[in-house]
């Protein structure tokens, strides 16, 4: 008696599948045919394939659906199927569309839920050793494919919804550059943000940097690297936490912005008053005698914070985005280790068709921000810009590599240049392109210095003067005489 209700739904959702054009509609989207169960599961497939062939119901077309199983008189389940579908013709008319409706989502979670209960009662009486880990991953599983499958959506009257969101958006995650996210520009959950350069620009600079900032903010970060190796990224999170070169010396020099406020036309604006060199002493660096020691301490400063970095490295363009969802279901199964922060450096180094490279590469990214969506994490990447853009005195998202598209599917993409005369002065320019949430189309300086790993020491709005006194300080009157591409 207890499996009657189970049946009943069956049945009524069956005869909405084979008789109802509406309602049937929904059925044939939301629902796989091999939850249901017994002789029906057969109707139900028989139909949804009617469904995909020619877009409505079946109708009186259900008994043809059939007609092999009824026209043969050793079938012994020909009067089973002729019983169903006499039922199906009596009841269709007075089948409540809208109850049956409502009990679908939670007629599939029971039936998908028996799916996982079986699946896991065959693991764990096939693999001993790897059932709790299995179970786990099966129950992550089932979640995944239920958490938005019957989602009705947000309703524009669900203002505490919108107010928690705005509340938690602007401070959980960092870009690593202070000016950025002063304006807002920044990762969030389910969104991807591109930093855009030329080739040795410091992109993956960028990239440890913003690793870092996160972890301050505790938040667990997973570093997926195709092109630096996994010892080489991790030993530039070190220098870029503590601020240690590779080799010693005695000290380090770095630029220091000095900015004052003036008063133009009654406007008050920031200019920068002087760019002086300030001489930093490292504490110790990679080629140090007692460099385990050093970093062995340093780290205890952290307060176990370090835990929450992932390092991994994949082979350039062998790495798909099935590969990469699978390596984070392992990653959750075996290590208990959900990221809140995806840093992948970079999608255009994954496997890409090379004979459509370009539309592949686009739909990678795309792919790639899906993910970031469907598992609620903020992704961090970046990608290339061309020959003209690394020329241009101010690189755009125009510049870009390859696919336009790309540009399209990031929700922030930030753009970095340089000058000859700027790298050698440890000075840099982000131009905010795009951003689908913020003000952007601005330009932000900051400082660097990559021989201890700092990507933006100080950052500012680009100030008027800047050019001049990148010229006064450098001596090259032609320090800002580059060719921009329009």
């Amino acid at each position: 008696m207890a499996d009657r209700p189970t049946i009943a739904v069956q049945e009524n959702l069956l005869t909405i599948l084979c008789w109802d054009d509406e309602a049937g509609r929904i059925v044939y989207n939301l629902l796989d045919p091999v939850l249901f169960e017994g002789d029906m599961r057969l109707v139900a497939q028989r139909a949804c394939d009617y469904w995909r062939e020619y877009g409505h119901a079946p109708q009186q077309h259900t008994p043809d659906l059939l007609a092999k199983e009824l026209e043969d008189p050793h079938n012994r389940k020909a009067n089973t199927y002729r019983q169903i579908l006499a039922s199906m013709i009596e009841w269709a008319p007075q089948v409540n569309k809208t109850y049956v409706m409502q009990e679908l989502r939670k007629f599939t979670f029971n039936q998908r839920f028996k799916q996982f209960v079986v699946k896991a009662a065959e693991r764990a009486s096939t693999r001993q050793d790897l059932t709790a880990a299995e179970v786990e991953t099966l129950w992550a599983e089932f979640h995944r494919a239920e958490s938005d499958r019957f989602d009705v959506g947000l309703r524009l009257y669900d203002v505490a919804h919108l107010v928690k969101f705005l509340k938690e958006r602007p401070g959980e995650f960092s870009s690593g550059v202070s000016e950025l996210d002063r304006s807002g520009i920044r990762p969030e959950r389910g969104t991807l943000f591109k930093m855009l350069g030329a080739t040795g620009v410091g992109k993956t600079w960028f990239l440890v940097n913003c690793g870092k900032a996160n972890l301050k903010l505790r938040k667990k970060v997973l570093h997926v690297t195709l092109e630096t190796g996994a010892e080489h990224t991790q030993q530039r999170y070190f220098q870029n936490m503590f601020a240690v070169p590779k080799r010693y010396a005695d000290k380090i020099d770095v630029r220091n912005m000095v900015i004052e406020k003036k008063f133009i036309k009654g406007i008050e604006k920031d200019y920068i008053k002087d760019l002086p060199i300030i001489a930093q002493t490292p504490e110790f660096a990679f080629d140090s005698s007692a460099i385990t020691l050093e970093l062995e301490e340093h780290i205890k400063a952290l307060a176990g914070r370090c835990e929450n970095l992932i390092i991994k490295e994949f082979p350039m363009r062998r790495l798909t985005v099935q590969q990469l969802e699978a390596y984070l279901d392992f990653l959750e199964m075996t290590e208990k280790f959900i990221p809140d922060m995806l840093i992948l450096d970079s999608t255009y180094l994954m496997k890409i068709d090379p004979r459509n490279y370009r539309i592949e590469l686009g739909r990678t990214v795309e792919d790639v921000r899906g993910l970031c969506k469907a598992r609620n994490i903020a992704g961090v990447s970046t990608h290339q810009i061309g020959r003209k853009g690394a020329e241009a005195a101010v690189a755009r998202g125009t510049h870009i590599a390859e696919d336009w598209s790309v540009m399209q599917t990031a929700d922030i993409a930030v753009v970095m240049s340089k000058t000859d005369v700027e790298e050698q002065m440890g000075l840099g320019r982000l131009f905010v392109d795009k951003s689908r949430s913020e003000k952007g189309k601005f330009m932000v300086m900051i400082t660097q210095n990559y021989d201890t790993g700092q990507f933006a020491i100080q950052s500012h709005r680009m100030s008027d003067n800047y050019w001049d006194v990148v010229k006064k300080e450098s001596g090259d009157d032609n320090a800002d005489q580059v060719e921009e591409d329009e």
